[in-house]
């Protein structure tokens, strides 16, 4: 027993440490299996580990400091925010005033210590000078460390005790025993270099020791050198190693709920090195944060790289944390995360809008994390009460899914994040919007037409109450009710509402049953009614978005009517309206339903005007199939054959590219290769050569310095900003119409591929096309599998 009690003594001791168990009861184990205190497990090893005082000492004064540092805080593990908010270092590991008495009797017996024989002892007293408002005093005893990012643990063997023994054995089996470190000393051999991960050889302890230090010095240099972020940043970095071998040592194990802090210990990885991450959480959001305003996370030479490294750790390391373990601090730092791989891939050059990237992989697990927090830590809101962080959860959702590519078929996880967050608020007017726009893109309009309908009917109910609220209110019980507060803004409703006009209009034209198109219809005007009313005329973006919309309408209310003495005036106000909304805002749109518009029969009738619509349409979206069908087509009209099949040409090239596979089939969705299959140019239609950075895994494409010198600097946050920016400014315009689906796509390259082979029967004869008919139904043969593609 005399090497067993020793041994069990300097592991409950370590496991304590590691655990950060300071206010258990019984937060240790004697030899037979009993709970004992730790005023009783320290005199245990105080009579079974002799020669060590100082150990006991440093445990003993350590647990005293972190109960002082909790004592005005919820718990131990550091939830509670500053006032200022989660970017502001605040008074974070800082005692109150009334605690900084006590304190100081800790501080002077540990500098009674002898602190040139164990670097544990100087970390220590620099942890208690930072807690006593001393950052001077913290970075002089730090000074005195030689390599705190060493991730072998203070003054090992190669440490500053030139005495240490080779071999530092377990105490009482030699007589050659060190306090060059006071956690390794007792068991780590120099011939097998113990893990981060190993609790019981106190490699564990040590490395906390290390990122604790690097964390305190980092914080004394954001106090003392506050208009240089740089030096704390660099500080901070200096436990990216340490943290780097802990996360890839300790393996995770699943949590269900937050542990508590019982005589049982838990077995998680959380629970039994719950210190460790702590601290770990500590110095890496301290320095994500400086990264955020000093970094471009479009770039990842250099420092820029740094902060990439920091993100990716941090996510390596929530794995191993329960949702309960510091929300708001792991919330902010996933909205960095997320904010910077959308700014990225914003950066990058233009990439293909149908292929799903491999960054988006982290993303959707980013925002699944998020998702787990705020389940836990939100409620549904009470009466006149939103949930802010859930509906921010869902602009983040969305300008992820729109950073992507806005792909219909890339919505399903979207969806699924709008679905879960409606049970987390009421009646949510942003979540219904995003509902309405993506159930259509993803292919079930008449869940979009509900969702649409729901969205106008809270809003317009909203905004009745405040007005209401309005009129009969005074000065002093102006918003007393809070009636209105789920209005949503005068240009949100406008674009919601002319969208939904589209939608309803396009169904109206494809419905075979007449009186369901005709309701489409109906339903489409009766919503550009509703938007006219809140439409801001002097912006004429919106209100050529209005025109063009109601000139659909028309177009739409024409064929459903099927009334010969309307048609003709819904056909003139249409073009009319088209012409109007091209002089307020020119779009390739318009032009392409101006085309439409001068194609038809009738006194308006010019094909030349078509044409030279048709062809700005081409100009202004060169990536769009249809719009080189349309100008094909045209020209085909007035005769002009080998214009026309230049152009049907150039269009099957552009539609080959949206239809290209990737050399790999992808997993999820996402391409397996670290790049993705390149769109067309619009100086060279024919050419999917051109390279693309886009597309790498985690947003860390290292793209050539022509391209990156090119890349606008992204920052996540401004030098002096003191909250976390809100999601919704990340969240693009909402173009002229949701970009093709691979479906679509496929359907739209038939038709071209059908007028060429039309085109060239025409002007070649029947005889020599026959061959290149064969080759259009095996092009059909080898495409078809594009229309039953619907990767989530």
């Amino acid at each position: 027993m005399a090497q067993t009690k020793p041994q069990h003594y300097w592991r409950q001791l370590r496991s304590v440490l590691t655990a950060g168990l300071w206010d258990a009861r019984t937060p240790a184990k004697d030899t037979h299996g009993r709970p004992v205190s730790w005023s009783d497990l320290l005199r245990k090893f105080h009579k079974h580990c002799p020669g060590h005082p100082d150990v006991a000492e440093l445990a003993s004064q350590t647990q005293a400091l972190s109960l002082l540092l909790s004592a005005n805080c919820d718990g131990l593990d550091g939830n509670n925010v500053s006032p200022q908010g989660v970017l502001v270092l605040g008074e974070e590991c800082m005692l109150p005033d009334e605690r900084i008495e006590e304190a100081m009797a800790g501080y002077a017996t540990l500098k009674q210590l002898d602190a040139s024989r164990s670097d544990s002892t100087k970390a220590a007293l620099a942890y208690y000078a930072y807690a006593l408002r001393r950052p001077s005093d913290c970075l002089d005893h730090l000074s005195q460390v030689k390599d705190l990012s060493d991730a072998q643990g203070f003054d090992s063997t190669s440490g500053t005790t030139q005495s240490a023994p080779a071999t530092l054995r377990v105490p009482g089996t030699s007589s050659d025993i060190s306090l060059s470190s006071s956690w390794t000393g007792s068991f780590l051999s120099a011939q097998s270099p113990a893990s981060i991960a190993d609790i019981n050889e106190g490699s564990a302890w040590s490395a906390i020791e290390r990122i604790r230090s690097i964390c305190v010095k980092g914080m004394s240099y954001e106090l003392l050198n506050p208009d240089d972020p740089e030096k704390a940043f660099t500080t901070y970095l200096l436990a990216s190693s340490l943290i780097s071998s802990a996360v890839g040592e300790i393996p995770a194990s699943p949590l269900t709920s937050l542990p508590n802090l019982s005589s049982t210990p838990d077995n998680s990885s959380f629970a039994r090195y719950r210190e460790l991450w702590r601290w770990a959480e500590r110095v890496l959001r301290r320095g994500i944060i400086l990264g955020a305003r000093i970094c471009d996370v479009s770039r990842t030479d250099g420092p820029n790289g740094s902060l990439w490294q920091l993100l990716q750790q941090y996510r390596a390391c929530s794995t191993h944390w329960p949702p309960q373990f510091r929300p708001e601090q792991r919330s902010a730092i996933i909205i960095f995360h997320l904010r910077a791989l959308i700014l990225r891939a914003r950066a990058a050059p233009t990439p293909r809008p149908d292929r799903s990237h491999r960054w988006i992989s982290t993303a959707r697990s980013l925002v699944q994390e998020y998702r787990a927090i705020l389940s836990v830590c939100t409620t549904f809101p009470k009466a006149g009460e939103r949930n802010v962080k859930v509906e921010d959860l869902v602009d983040l959702a969305v300008a992820t899914w729109e950073a992507d590519g806005a792909v219909g078929e890339y919505a399903g996880w979207v969806i699924d994040v709008l679905w879960w967050a409606t049970r987390l608020t009421f009646n949510s007017f942003r979540i219904f919007r995003y509902m309405s726009r993506l159930f259509y893109v993803a292919g079930d309009p008449e869940l979009a037409r509900r969702t649409l309908r729901l969205y106008v009917q809270i809003v317009s109910k909203a905004r009745e109450a405040r007005m209401a609220e309005d009129e009969s209110s005074t000065e002093d019980t102006a918003g007393a009710f809070g009636a209105g507060k789920d209005i949503d803004s005068d240009y949100n409703w406008v674009q919601t509402l002319v969208q939904g006009s589209r939608m309803l209009s396009r169904l109206a034209l494809v419905e075979t049953d007449a009186g369901k198109a005709g309701g489409y219809a109906k339903e489409a005007g009766e919503l550009l009614e509703k938007a006219k009313v809140r439409l801001d005329r002097s912006d004429n973006v919106l209100l050529a978005t209005v025109e063009l919309a109601e000139g659909i309408w028309h177009i739409a209310t024409a064929y459903t009517e099927q009334d010969p003495r309307t048609r003709t005036r819904h056909f003139e106000q249409s073009l009319e309206l088209l012409k109007t909304s091209l002089e307020h805002n020119e779009t390739a749109s318009t032009h392409h339903h101006l085309a439409l518009a001068y194609l038809r029969p009738g006194a308006s009738q010019d094909l030349q005007s078509a044409i030279v619509h048709a062809r700005a349409t081409v100009e202004a979206d060169p990536g769009e199939a249809r719009h080189w069908h349309l100008l094909g087509l045209l020209l085909t009209a007035s005769g002009d054959w080998r214009a026309a099949k230049w152009v049907l040409e150039m269009g099957a090239s552009v539609s080959e590219t949206d239809l290209a596979e990737d050399d790999a089939e992808p997993v999820d969705g996402l391409p397996n290769n670290g790049s993705d299959v390149d769109g067309v140019q619009a100086h060279d239609y024919a050419s999917p050569d051109a390279p693309e950075t886009n597309g790498h895994a985690n947003g860390n494409a290292v793209g050539d310095a022509a391209s990156v010198g090119e890349r606008q600097s992204a920052r996540l946050l401004e030098r002096d900003a003191t909250e976390v920016p809100p999601s919704a400014e990340l969240l693009q315009p909402l173009g002229d119409r949701p970009p093709a689906n691979r479906q679509e796509a496929f359907e739209h390259a038939l038709e071209l591929r059908t007028t060429q082979l039309v085109l060239s029967e025409h002007v070649e004869g029947p005889e020599g096309t026959c061959d290149k008919w064969v080759d259009v139904f095996q092009w059909f043969s080898e495409r078809r599998g594009f229309a039953a593609d619907d990767r989530e």
